[in-house]
């Protein structure tokens, strides 16, 4: 059987499924997040890598994004 080797949870960048996993968030929000540009991505072909540090760093309301109000 052919399998897709373990994703590294230490790794910064990650697919929408394992930065699920990794973050607790659905994949349908981080979906969601990286359509309307708030989620911080890179796109390789069809693939959609998430920067996981970046995102954490957002959530936690250490970063703020350009247009967003804060507090």
């Amino acid at each position: 059987m052919n399998k897709s080797p373990t994703p590294n949870p230490s790794a910064p960048l990650q697919k929408i499924a394992d930065t699920a996993r990794i973050t607790g968030l659905s994949q349908y929000y981080l979906r969601q997040g990286v359509k309307a540009g708030t989620i911080p991505y890179v796109r390789s072909g069809r693939v959609v890598y998430i920067n996981v540090p970046a995102l954490l760093e957002l959530l936690n309301g250490q970063t703020a994004l350009p247009g967003f109000p804060t507090g």
